[in-house]
This record gives C-alpha cells, structure tokens and sequence, in this order.
C-alpha cells in the first residue's frame, strides 16, 4: 500500500491541540499495561478514531498478538437517551456529529487495506444486551484497558457494572465521557464514589480521566 502523505499532512495542519492530546493521553495510559496480561475493550466506537489508535499503538509498542483488541458499538443508529439528563445533550451531539457509529465492514476493510486486522474482535448491538452475553461465553476474560466512551448513563453504568469486575490489578480504565455527558457523569460518580476510588487525570489532557485498578 502507497502512504499518502497528503493525509498525514492535512491531519496535523488542521488538528486541534485538544484533539491531538487525546492521542497523547491514550499512548500514556497503553503504556501502563504493557507488563499486564489480558485484553483491550472499547465500548463506544462511534466514528472510529480511538479504536483505530489503540489498534496503530498495538502495532507499534507491542505485537498485534499481544493482547487482543475487542470492541462493541451498535455500528449502526446511536441508541436513544432514557435518562433525561442525556437527550438535550444527546440532541446536540448528534446534530453535531451525525446518528451513525462507522460500519463493522468499514472498519474491517480499513484494517485489512493497513494490514492491521490480526486479533481484534468486533462485537455489534446494544451494550446493554452484548456485555453480559460475551461475559457469559467468555468467563475467563482478563481486561488491562477499559475504554469507556458510551455517553449515556445506562450503557456507562452498564459498561462499569459488567466489565470493571474483569479489569485486573493495575489494569487501566480510560473514562473518556467523565465532564461531557450528564449521564455517564452520574453513571460514574455512582460507581466509583460506592466502590471509594478516586478518578485521575494526566496534565496534557483536560478531556480524558481514568483510574489504575487497585492503586487508590
């Protein structure tokens, strides 16, 4: 595959510091976990920027048969808002970035074009169904990073709820809605305020939180 160096060159004319310390903060916190044993799972794919990054990071400071890469959208409609807190939000979100997640094929093709696709899963349909019936046929999962980026406060408390039990010690949690969406704002405080840890945040990013299990 030829590169084409006018993307490369369109991105960092035109990316936003913000933007761009996400991609920061998302290589600090993978390099946490090297040492660790078990998965990557990314709930929230939406249009495919992180899932991509941790995949390209995978293939830089590991092997792609490291740890696998599982992810689980909808690839399809954006699920709808029960939590009044979310629909205002959710409204303008949508009327900002559209109604659609990026499609399971397109994602797969993209990978195979960059010759990334090795051991990553892709799981489509409703968090709120997928979680609980991939842990009931994958009881022995062991997750290192947990990106959460849902929005809405039942699939964060739903992502929290099933898949924080399975993050080992040391193992990283990336709350990339904390701050943004009053729903996964509730979700979390919830959560993390019941279970007494405290959520962090790196310096070069003010959109990105996260905790290390075990380390409060």
């Amino acid at each position: 595959m030829v590169e084409d160096l006018s993307l490369e060159n369109e991105f960092y004319l035109n990316v936003t510091p913000k933007r761009l310390s996400k991609l920061i903060t998302r290589l600090d916190l993978y390099r946490k976990i090297i040492n660790l044993r078990g998965e990557i799972i990314e709930c929230g794919v939406f249009k495919g920027s992180s899932l991509m990054q941790f995949i390209k990071l995978r293939s830089i400071i590991e092997t792609p048969f490291s740890r696998k890469i599982i992810a689980f959208d909808t690839f399809g409609e954006f699920p709808c808002a029960n939590y009044n807190g979310d629909k205002k939000v959710l409204d303008s979100f949508i009327k900002e970035a559209g109604n659609n997640s990026i499609s399971e094929g397109k994602i797969l093709q993209k990978l195979k074009d960059l010759k990334i696709e090795d051991n990553i899963e892709l799981i489509k349909g409703n968090l709120l169904d997928t979680a609980h019936t991939y842990l009931c046929k994958n009881p022995g999962l062991k997750i290192s990073l947990l990106h959460i980026d849902v929005d809405l406060y039942e699939s964060t408390k739903c992502v929290l709820e099933n898949f924080f039990p399975y993050v080992v010690k040391g193992g990283v949690v990336i709350l990339d809605d904390y701050g943004a969406f009053p729903g996964a704002n509730k979700a979390i405080d919830e959560y993390f305020d019941k279970n007494s840890i405290a959520i962090k945040q790196l310096p070069n990013s003010n959109s990105i939180s996260y905790i290390v299990k075990g380390s409060y």
